[in-house]
């Protein structure tokens, strides 16, 4: 785990806590993965597509980004921060985690 990574439990807990609509949760695979499978109140932003994004996204709210194991939502967490965005994290171990964790 690194300072730009939330797990599924962390996320889990910080959904409950909060009002709906207080985070933004993005799932950067492509279409046809997100209809297969996605999480509860996930937006489908694929990776290649989300600097197309970037002023919709800017808000103090957390935004979650996510994938099937990690590795292209943490590029996308790094693009965005890059680009000022600084409430963005990506999902521990992806929605594969989830499972694991569920």
């Amino acid at each position: 785990m690194d300072h730009y990574s939330i797990t599924y439990t962390e996320l889990s807990e910080h959904l409950e806590s909060n009002h709906e609509g207080v985070s933004k949760i993005i799932d950067v695979r492509q279409a046809r993965d997100f209809r297969r499978h996605t999480l509860e109140g996930a937006v489908n932003i694929p990776l290649e597509e989300l600097s197309q994004h970037i002023q919709a996204l800017k808000s103090p709210s957390l935004i979650v980004l996510f994938c099937n194991g990690g590795g292209k939502s943490k590029r996308g967490v790094k693009m965005l921060r890059e680009k000022g965005l600084e409430n963005v994290y990506y999902l521990e171990g992806g929605i594969k985690g989830t499972r694991k964790q569920t």
